[in-house]
Order: structure tokens, then sequence, then C-alpha cells
């Protein structure tokens, strides 16, 4: 006889003593029973020595339940309390219970019966239900898990023909970490002093979060932690190197790991070029307009330590001075300002620029219009064309008749239409102060006469209020007709 394996399958009925210990006979010999309380297997080895059989016992033990021996449930989040039998037409699973241990004793919690049903206690109803009740799952689900769910759980399964099952399930809350990175407290300067290059932070976790650096820049790392209540952890772990040009590609990675998360968090870190904005443009630079600047902002890291303006279309005006990043226009803007500008900016780990096209317009002036009644017509009567017309209409009539009183010989009428002029044209009212003045001195009526500076002079003393001007201009007036009178002088026109 050589090497024969023999296997037994081994099935018990409980309300036969199923619990209790084997007993097994082989060839005449009491064999010792197994230490197992699951027996679901024998396995017997015969082997020949020397013309006698040894004979070798294995017991192969274990559960129809399945169900983990540890949770892992994450604060704020659902957690899952698997228990189920295991996939066999035998395993029939006939009543469970969820039981919790407590310091003051042990709580059911929830009850699954194929008699009686389900039954959830109060304290756990508004969050917890079984996951799908068969023939072989009682598994439930925690919703919104807290602090104060961490602890011993028992699942008790009764099954058809094969007895009652415990299975202790141990919960344990975690806490997510919050991963983030952040900037040294100073710019890296190409040969300084060791610095912290950048920090990795892993906050508030339960546990302590795994934290460290992935790195080709050959620094160290220091770290610290700081805990809480409920066993919150904060870790920083900070990288320090000594900034050189001589490392191409820098890079840095921050690594965390953690039991509540399914892979780890790998968060790299850019040790910055820099980045270019240019300010001061506002696209309303015009001819004659002073005091102009444009600005490049920089975000490096390292710090820049290289500015240069150029043009790309032509030579830089004269007049222009550059400041470290800001280009100054010293004299007034022309014309031939207008271009295309490039702002260059190093650090110890790049070049890099931002153009800018710079557009001068004319001269800036404010046009008043001495027509605001047609302006106001035109602007009005978009789209009504009608009406636009029989406005057009009016004004052809008003100016029509202008022109005829011009070529009128009543220099009464005439001088009345240049004193209105004088006061339309700086758009001012009749009575209003200095231009009232101005457009009753007549100079364009009188400008031959001898005695215009009398005239002049008159108006200028005169007081202001409205009723004043209206009846100086009524005494003007009549000494206006007095004067040509007696001297025949006809206006100019």
């Amino acid at each position: 006889v050589e090497n024969i394996k023999i296997k037994i399958p081994v099935t018990r009925n409980s309300n036969k003593g199923g619990n209790t210990p084997l007993q097994l006979l082989l060839f005449g010999i009491l064999l010792p029973p197994p230490q197992c309380s699951s027996l679901t297997e024998l396995q017997i080895t015969l082997t020949s020595q020397s013309c006698c059989v040894c004979v070798s016992l294995a017991a192969v033990c274990g559960t129809p339940v399945v169900a983990p021996p540890r949770v892992n449930a994450v604060l704020g989040k659902n957690m899952t309390l698997e228990c189920r039998t295991r996939a066999s037409p035998n395993h029939i699973l006939v009543e469970c219970h969820w039981v919790r241990s407590l310091s003051s004793g042990t709580d059911t919690f929830a009850t699954y019966s194929q008699e009686y049903g389900i039954f959830i206690s109060s304290k756990y109803a508004k969050r917890m239900h079984f996951r799908l009740l068969t023939r072989n799952d009682a598994s439930i689900i925690v919703q919104n898990v807290s602090f104060s769910d961490a602890g011993i759980y028992t699942c008790v399964l009764n099954m058809y023909q094969q007895g009652i099952f415990k299975v202790p399930v141990a919960v344990a809350v975690l806490v997510e970490p919050k991963v983030y990175v952040t900037a040294g407290p100073s710019a890296l300067i190409d040969g300084g002093n060791e610095t912290t290059v950048a920090t990795c932070s892993a906050e508030r976790a339960r546990p302590e979060a795994q934290v460290y650096w992935e790195s080709n820049l050959f620094g160290t790392t220091l770290s610290d932690s700081v805990r809480a209540v409920n066993d919150i952890i904060t870790t920083r772990q900070y990288y320090v190197w000594q900034p050189t040009r001589l490392i191409q590609s820098p890079k840095l990675t921050c690594v965390v790991g953690h039991p509540a998360l399914q892979r780890d968090i790998r968060i790299p870190y850019q040790i910055n070029a820099p980045e270019i904005s240019i300010v001061g443009y506002d696209e309303e630079w015009y001819v004659g307009r002073g005091d102009i600047k444009i600005t490049c902002i920089v975000n490096a890291n390292p710090a820049a330590h290289f500015f240069k303006w150029s043009r790309l279309d032509d030579q830089m005006p004269e007049g222009v001075k550059m400041v470290n990043g800001t280009l100054i226009f010293v004299q007034p803007l022309q014309l031939k300002d207008s271009g295309i500008y490039r702002c260059e900016i190093a650090n110890t780990i790049d070049l890099t620029s931002r153009d800018v096209r710079i557009v001068i317009q004319g001269k800036h002036t404010e046009i008043i219009s001495t027509q605001p009644l047609l302006k106001n017509i035109r602007m009005e009567m978009r789209g009504e064309k009608n009406t636009v017309s029989e406005l057009m209409r009016k004004v052809e009539l008003s100016q029509n008749n202008f022109k005829k009183w011009m070529r009128s010989t009543n220099s009464t009428t005439y001088a009345s239409f240049v004193a209105a002029r004088e006061i339309v044209r700086p758009g001012k009212p009749f009575t209003d102060g200095e231009y009232t003045k101005e457009s009753l001195r007549f100079q364009n009526i009188y400008s031959r006469t001898l005695k215009t500076s009398e005239i002049v002079q008159k108006i200028r003393d005169m007081p202001l209020s409205a009723k004043t001007v209206k009846d100086k201009a009524l005494m003007c007036r009549r000494c206006a007709l007095r004067f040509k009178s007696k001297s025949h002088i006809n206006p100019v026109k």
C-alpha cells in the first residue's frame, strides 16, 4: 500500500448532538476526536513503511456562515455588516438576530424570522435596514455612520439542520483625511539656504494617515502631527531642499495612505515657472494722454530674477523706460506708439513671455454739436421712417427761415439770432452767468463800431439775475437801434 488519501464529507444533525465531538474507529482503533466545533471534512492518509501501515488524520474545519471579522466604516458614509450562509441547498436560514455588545450588556436591535418577519429597534429604524433578505442572506446596512457606531456586533443565525451559529464582527469608525499641498513660506532662490519647498497635509484623519514625499530633488523631510478629540489626527510632512538650477525638471509628489481610502492619494506639486499677466492697458489710450505705464504681474516660485520689455513690430519708442517689470511712457502718447509689446520674465526654472497689442487712438476731444435738435431727432427716429420724414421737413423749414432772416435788413432780428447762437454754442441757458455776458457783447454785430469797448464794459458790470438779464437785454436792444440810426452802419455778416 502506498500513500492512499481518503476524504470523508461530514454532516451533522443539530437535533442529535451535532455539536458533540465525533468518535472515530479505524481498523479497530479508537482515534482521538478532532478539536473542531464545526467539522466539514475528514482527510485520512494511509502510508506504508517497512510493511506497516501508518494512519494520519486531518480535520477540515469550517463554518457555513460568511461574515468578515472586522469592518472599517467611514464617518458620515454607509457601512454594510455582512452575514450570510454559504450557497448550498443544505444551508437554509430560519432565523437571525443582530446583537450589539454594550458596556451595560447586550442589545438585540434587528431580528428576522421566516415565521414572524422583521423587527428593528426604534433607535436604529431610521438609518438601518436589511440589505436583501433571502434564504441565505441576513446582511444589514447602517446609514450615516457616527463615532458611536464603533463596537462589537454579533450575527446569530439559526440554520435548518445546521444549528445555531454566532459570528462576531468588530466595527471601527474611520475618518478620511483631507489632503492638500501648500507652497513653502518663502521664494526659492538658486544657491540659497535650505528652505521648505512645500508642505503636504493630511488633516483630521482617524487613524493617523501615512504621509510621505516622492521626489528627485534629494532633499529631506520633516513631519509633525496634532491629535484632537475622538483620536482625530492631523499630519504634516515638510519637504526641505536647497534650491539649485542644476536639477532639471524637478518632481515632487505628495503621497497619502489611509485605511478609509480605496487607493493612495497622489498630489504632484509643481515648482512653478513664471506665470505672467499684464495690467495697465485699458484700451483707452489716445494721442496726448500722459502718465502711462503697463506692468507685468508675476507668480513664480522660485522668484523671477529677469525682466525685459521689447517691441516686436518696430523699435521701442523714444522716451520709454523700463523699471523691473514696468514699462513707462515718459512722454505723452503718439500714434506711432501703437504696436505689439512683449514682456519676458525668467526664474531659475524657466523663461516665459506675454504679448500685448496696444492701439493709440486719435486725439481725444469732446465734440459739442451746434445742432442739438437735429442730433436728438436722428437718435429718436431710428426705424420710424414716417416720423423722421416729418421732423426732417420741419428742420429744413426752420433752416430755410433762418437763412431768410439772415438776409433780412432787420438788424434786430439778426442780432437776436447771433446772440442765441452765442448762447447755444456752449450749451448753457440764456440766463447763465458769464455765458450770458459773452452772448450780449455783440462783437460780431458791431465789430466796426468805435464805442464797442464801452458797450462791452457795461455788459461785464451787469448783475446776473434772470430778471436783470432780461431788462438789460431789452435796454441794449433799444440802445443798439438808436446807435444804428445815428451811425448808419450795417451789421457785418
